[in-house]
């Protein structure tokens, strides 16, 4: 008896054996271990790591990266995985995977953008294999690759329409901006070329819109402030264009021809002082605007203040642009008040930048009639009525020339007119 019960406990074994899994089942988990960066490579300290299972019986698993930005999730099942990482102020951009078996031989790699973070890549990863997952963070308010791509494809869309609006053919341009508003894609640039549309094909009224709802949407945007002010001077409501044109140059202080349009308008104002100050400021910007030197020089004219005009026609030649009739208009002035030689000066300098001006000519022939001078004198009167013989006074300068004709040697006769 004692031999059969030995025998039944020995035929017993196997059977207990078999219940035992085999040994490949002993490495059905998997290591999962990597590290989180940013795209820089620097090491993302205390993210959050996440390995989403596709079967949730599976159970998710966490992990923290430390200093290094490495982390590693230990026996966790086989199977389909999600990964995600989350800190504070960043957000996951891309990841890459590596698995490799038992043997250290790699089954796979992939990598790429994870675009929708709702849904982010599955990996499948078998049992005994070790995952090394690199993820990659960076600023959350950075846009995706994808938003970059997107972004892009406007900019050349919104290009191509300010191509087309600098051709002059704004319905073209009109036609791509319409459909990018359509599409909720509108932004500042399309409202400020939908306005230059408008404005250059005469909707006046339309382009006034635009250009407001784009400096609703940036009241830093450059330009806009401006097309603003040009339609007010359109209007002729010149102190609203003056306050327009002001805050472009508070957002755009190099912006040389807003800086001349202010002064223009401060100037058909009358506001002098303003005016004189706004030119002044063209030139500071611009010492080569040289019609900047001649309206100053007018306005000084204008004030009496004739030093400061001939100041500033002086500036205005070493700029490289001589003006014969501001001179002139600077003789005059010294005329009036009786400061012939400067007077003189003035028309002289008029004269050699144009020969021919003919009220130069006149008012330099009443200059050297003051000092005797005939037979120049003769030369410049003749020269004015060669040019103005309709003159209202060319009965008076006719007068004159036969009266020095007279008392002139070889002076010879006038032309008959």
């Amino acid at each position: 008896m004692k031999r059969s019960a030995w025998l039944l406990v020995v035929l017993a074994l196997p059977a207990l054996v078999a219940a035992i899994p085999p040994a490949h089942a002993q490495v059905g988990n998997i290591i999962i271990q990597g590290s989180v960066t940013l795209e820089d490579g620097s090491p993302v300290d205390g993210a959050e790591v996440t390995a989403l299972p596709a079967v949730e019986a599976r159970g998710i698993r966490h992990a923290k990266s430390g200093k290094d930005g490495r982390f590693k999730i230990p026996f966790a099942q086989f199977g389909a995985y999600k990964f995600l990482a989350g800190k504070e102020g960043l957000r996951l951009q891309s990841m890459s995977i590596v698995v490799t078996a038992a043997n250290k031989q790699i089954e796979y790699e992939r990598s790429g953008d994870v675009l929708d973070l709702e849904n982010p890549p599955e990996f499948e990863i078998g049992p005994g294999h070790t995952a090394d997952v690199r993820l990659v963070m960076v600023p959350a308010d950075q846009p995706t690759r994808e938003q970059i791509a997107a972004n892009q494809a406007l900019a050349q869309e919104i290009a191509e329409a300010g191509r087309l609006t600098g051709a002059g053919d704004y319905a073209a341009s009109d036609e791509i901006l319409k459909k990018i508003m359509g599409a909720g894609k509108g932004d500042v640039d399309v409202l400020y070329l939908m306005g230059i549309n408008a404005a250059r094909s005469g909707r006046a009224a339309e382009a006034e819109t635009m250009f407001t709802k784009a400096r609703e949407l940036d009241p830093a945007r450059a330009g806009v402030a401006s097309q603003l002010g040009a339609l007010a001077y359109e209007k002729g409501d010149r102190e609203k264009a003056v306050e327009w044109f002001r805050k472009e140059l508070e957002v755009s202080p190099a912006a040389l021809p807003v800086a001349v349009n202010l002064a223009i308008c401060l100037n058909d104002l009358g506001r002098t002082d303003e005016a004189v100050a706004a030119w002044k400021k063209v030139i500071e910007m611009s010492p080569a605007e040289t019609g900047a030197y001649l309206e100053l020089a007018a306005i000084y004219t204008e004030m009496g203040k004739v030093d400061e005009a001939t100041e500033v026609l002086k500036q205005a030649e070493q700029a490289g642009k001589p003006d014969a009739v501001r001179w002139f208009n600077v003789g005059a002035s010294f005329a009036n008040k009786d400061q012939f030689d400067r007077a003189e000066m003035a028309f002289r300098r008029a004269l050699e930048i144009d020969p021919a001006l003919p009220e130069a000519n006149r008012e330099m022939g009443y200059m050297m009639v003051r000092k005797g001078e005939n037979a120049q004198a003769l030369m410049h009167f003749r020269a004015y009525l060669e040019r103005r013989a309709d003159a209202k006074d060319a009965d008076e300068v006719k007068a004159i020339i036969r009266e020095l004709e007279k008392t002139t040697p070889g002076a010879g006769k006038a032309p008959q007119k």
